[in-house]
């Protein structure tokens, strides 16, 4: 092997340790939502070796030399921290140093997947988080969302078209809030959490990015869709499929959301009712999400089952699952079988 060649083996051996040592001192995003303990007095070295045990940093050792030289004024401060999935390890590092602590009366509250804003707004204002008429204002307000959307380029432009601003991009997550949090706080901060889920889902699919918007109605309608958590990329495929051959929707779902109340059993009538969310009488996606997806189903329109379904109903055996079927005539027989309408 000559010189030139050695040293070339050499150059791409240091190379591939530089990008090993710095992927290793970067750090990943919290794959799920935990506590951190910092206790007073507690080196950090002691914090970063407990975030690595979370996945956070893949060798604290060299954190913490890197960040004796590249950050040789941080500091931290002793309390409960509490970090969301998705947030990555600046992220953590920045709430730590800023001693963003939870306060020992810290409200927690959960925001289950598919609610929409007027059930987040009562679930808020119940535990005593409040006002339910002033988040609802708050989500109807353009000026509102117009602050947000400086801050959380993720919100798409304002659309008087959608009945809530608002409605999809409130992350459903186990959150705490200081007791004395305002609602415009609230709102933030779980905009801040979307905002993160966002940015990781970005690292597989980057169209979340560049089709925000879209992605998240559709998933919406999926979410609402939906029991089975296998069902999801399936439905997700069916509407995916309609889209392409520029069919309605026709999203029993979204109906509901028109309606504002869950019906067991949606009539004729209601399929006619004329709103721009009404995904029976308008081709193509409503005017925005109906509900606030969660990352499942999320992933699901980001990456939909390649099938030939374009229709599903209810089995109606308490399974929550579905029939699916390529041809019209198909479904009216599952429909038939069934005996419930999609």
């Amino acid at each position: 092997m000559g010189v030139s060649t050695c040293a070339l083996v050499l150059a791409g051996a240091a190379t591939g340790l530089y990008v090993y040592v710095m992927n290793q001192i970067q750090g990943e995003t919290a794959e799920e939502s935990f506590q951190l303990t910092v206790e007073p007095g507690e080196s950090l070295t002691q914090v970063l070796t407990k975030l690595e045990e979370k996945g956070l940093v893949g060798n604290a050792q060299w954190r913490y030399m890197y960040m004796r030289v590249k950050q040789p004024d941080y500091t931290y401060q002793a309390g409960e921290y509490y970090v969301e999935q998705g947030m990555n390890l600046e992220q953590v590092l920045s709430k730590l140093q800023n001693g963003e602590a939870l306060k020992t009366d810290a409200v927690e509250v959960t925001i289950p997947e598919g609610w929409n804003v007027k059930q987040i707004a009562n679930r808020l204002a119940e535990n005593g988080l409040g006002d339910e008429g002033r988040y609802l204002d708050l989500f109807d307000d353009p000026d509102f969302y117009g602050e947000m959307r400086k801050k959380f380029t993720f919100l798409p432009p304002f659309d008087d078209k959608t009945k809530f601003p608002f409605e999809g991009y409130l992350f459903p997550e186990t959150y705490h809030f200081a007791v004395d949090s305002t609602e415009e706080a609230v709102i933030e901060r779980i905009l801040t959490h979307t905002e993160a889920v966002i940015e990781d889902l970005a690292t597989e699919y980057p169209d979340v990015v560049k089709k925000t918007d879209e992605v998240f109605t559709l998933a919406s309608i999926v979410e609402r869709e939906t029991v089975l958590p296998e069902e999801r990329a399936k439905v997700a495929g069916v509407f995916a499929n309609r889209l392409e051959e520029e069919w309605k929707l026709e999203s029993c779902a979204t109906v509901q959301y028109i309606l504002g109340k869950q019906r067991d059993r949606i009539l004729y009538e209601d399929l006619d009712v004329e709103d721009s969310y009404n995904t029976y009488l308008h081709a193509g996606l409503p005017p925005g999400p109906i509900a606030n997806p969660g990352r499942a189903s999320l992933e699901a329109v980001l990456n939909p089952d390649e099938h030939n379904y374009f229709f599903f109903v209810t089995k109606k055996d308490g399974s929550n699952g579905h029939h699916f079927s390529e041809t019209y005539e198909e479904h009216l027989q599952n429909d038939a079988n069934s005996r419930g309408t999609w």
